[in-house]
């Protein structure tokens, strides 16, 4: 009878050490889930992103330079350039709409401009032309 008490009483003892063992388990992969989902994301996403990202870029640089060139001296042909420019523009769309997707997925502004960052860097891009690109001159 003391055999099967004792018996009754391990099966007991391992059952909730397996219960404590697995919920602290799922608190830790629930906590740490999001570091290799983010990381998961960004492998699959990051050479799209940076892509659409450097597009929209030019786009918008493209299309600004065409507006000033307008403003400056109205003809047809600067007409014609600004027309193309906007047209370039749905570059923008597409890079916003995998933006919106991305952060639904859940990275962070930190993540996607870690992206964009890396995307300079693989591209060995001089930082005269970064500045070239993002300089406003009015």
């Amino acid at each position: 009878m003391q055999h099967s008490y004792n018996r009754q009483n391990l099966l007991k003892y391992k059952v909730i050490i397996t219960l404590v063992l697995v919920a602290m388990l799922g608190f830790i992969l629930g906590s740490t889930w999001r570091y290799p989902q983010q990381y998961l994301v960004m492998k699959v996403y990051g050479k799209t992103y940076s892509d659409k990202l450097y597009k929209c870029d030019n786009a918008m640089r493209d299309h600004y330079i065409a507006k000033a060139k307008l403003m400056y001296q109205a003809n047809k042909t600067n007409l014609q350039d600004l027309e193309s420019s906007e047209l370039s523009l749905i570059d923008c769309h597409s890079y916003d709409k995998l933006r919106k997707k991305l952060i639904w997925f859940g990275l962070t502004d930190n993540e996607l401009g870690m992206l964009g960052l890396k995307a300079i860097e693989q591209n060995k891009v001089d930082l005269s032309k970064i500045v070239e690109i993002h300089e406003i001159n009015d």
